[in-house]
Order: structure tokens, then C-alpha cells, then sequence
């Protein structure tokens, strides 16, 4: 399941942002800005069907693939 959202995460982020990201990849220094993040976020809300709290927002959750894999994994364990 890991590999299908890494798979996922990586397509959404370069057909969105034209960037290919490996998974340790800081999105920030890659050139995203913070709002490219939370349509980032938004995309990843709507093809998983999940929704992230506000406390959930932060940068260091958003700013690696891995991190990213992380919070979806916790979502979809709920």
C-alpha cells in the first residue's frame, strides 16, 4: 500500500506542479510554494477521501513524500 500512495503522491505532484520528487525530497526547496502545498493538500484530500484537521496543517507534514505517506496511511487506518 506504501508504494501505491508514494506512486500516487508523485503523479499528482508532477502533473500539478511539473517537479519529480523522490521520497526524502524537501517539496519546498524543490521550488513549491506554500500555496502549491495546500492544493497539494486538497488533491490528496479528494483522491483519498480523507480530510486533514487544521491541526494536522502543518509544514513538516507536508514538506516529503514520506511524511506525506504517513499522514495518508494514518487517515486510512481510522
Amino acid at each position: 500500500m506504501e508504494k501505491e500512495i508514494e506512486k500516487n503522491v508523485k503523479v499528482l505532484i508532477a502533473e500539478n506542479f511539473k517537479v519529480n520528487v523522490d521520497k526524502a525530497d524537501d517539496l519546498y526547496l524543490l521550488g513549491l510554494m506554500p500555496r502549491d502545498v495546500v492544493k497539494l493538500v486538497y488533491l490528496i484530500e479528494d483522491k483519498y477521501c480523507i480530510q486533514f484537521s487544521e491541526n494536522e496543517l502543518t509544514q513538516n507534514k507536508f514538506n516529503q513524500i514520506t511524511n506525506i505517506i504517513s499522514a495518508i496511511k494514518q487517515h486510512m487506518s481510522k
